[in-house]
């Protein structure tokens, strides 16, 4: 909601009242929203840390949620980057035998990003590395961002890990923390900003190979949508690629993937290390990761809307 923060503030006595009050109402759900998920995660581990400590896993894996939601304090966030839509001229496109050529076939590539064994980093090594992120204090506001204390092996998977994929969007998402939570350089504010462009340029190449393919992973599209249109990259937001996001959503307002027959059995979360991207929430009706990011992208194309209109 991080967009809705911004938008409010900077064009509040520019909008339409009747706009101004329901962006301002939506705002109001989500801190009941973000109240409740914060206090459900602190009671989870309270009440299950005796249990949790038995396993040394569970134990870092539910500290990391403890620490990672300090960074999701969207009051203390720097100012999120103007949407460029020079970005769009500067955009290749390819079509589907370059984009084959990169990637290899569709099956092969759909089994390469989900499977856990080859994601660089792996989920434990991103969550552990964001959650020592958020010990670090917020900088204050300056010229230049100071440099983060990162340790040594964060940078090495953040420089050389997977270029594509949620590999390359757990990448992306570090720098994005340590920049709008923590107002600090990875390494240097203009390298962080070239490796964070270059991290987008790949993704959207995979948005392309997606769309291609019947946007046969809308997950992946949506990640790709939130992370990115955060830094101001209005490349992603093509109404064909909104609209297929948006027609994953169902009643209740959260997202479901029902999933494309002629992929199940590749992006099937029951085999032995293949990355569960169901989650499913509200009786299964929905995907809780799916909404996540949908709903970031939709936000995105609100602040877009009234950056560009208003």
């Amino acid at each position: 909601m991080s967009n809705i923060n911004q938008v409010l503030r900077e064009k509040e006595g520019k909008l339409p009242p009747n706009l101004s009050d329901r962006l301002k109402r939506m705002l109001q759900k989500f801190s009941v929203l973000e109240d409740y998920f914060h206090g459900m995660v602190q009671n989870f581990y309270m009440n299950n840390h005796k249990h949790i400590h038995k396993d040394p896993d569970d134990e870092i894996n539910h500290l990391n949620d403890v620490n990672i939601l300090h960074l999701l304090n969207l009051t203390i966030w720097r100012t999120l980057e103007k949407f460029n839509v020079e970005l769009l001229k500067r955009t290749k496109i390819y079509n589907r035998d370059e984009l084959t050529t990169i990637y290899g076939d569709w099956e092969t590539y759909a089994k390469t990003i989900t499977n856990i064994r080859l994601l660089v980093p792996n989920i434990q090594e991103s969550d552990t590395c964001i959650a020592q992120l958020a010990k670090i204090p917020i900088f204050p506001s300056r010229r230049s961002q100071p440099r983060c204390f990162v340790r040594q092996h964060c940078r090495v998977y953040l420089k050389n890990g997977n270029d594509y994929g949620y590999g390359l969007l757990h990448r992306l998402l570090f720098f994005i923390m340590a920049k709008y939570a923590r107002n600090c350089a990875v390494f240097s504010e203009k390298e962080d900003k070239y490796i964070m462009d270059h991290l987008c340029s790949m993704s959207y190449n995979e948005c392309q190979y997606i769309a291609l393919s019947d946007f046969a992973l809308p997950d992946l599209l949506a990640e790709s949508h939130a992370l990115c249109g955060m830094l101001g990259h209005a490349q992603f937001l093509t109404n064909d690629w909104v609209k297929t996001i948006m027609m994953h959503q169902v009643t209740e307002g959260c997202l479901r993937d029902e999933g494309i027959k002629s992929h199940e059995t590749v992006v099937d979360a029951t085999e032995p290390g293949i990355l569960s991207i169901t989650n499913p929430v509200m009786g299964g009706i929905c995907n809780r990761h799916f909404t996540a990011v949908g709903l970031a992208t939709f936000s995105n194309v609100v602040r877009y809307i009234i950056e560009t209109y208003f």
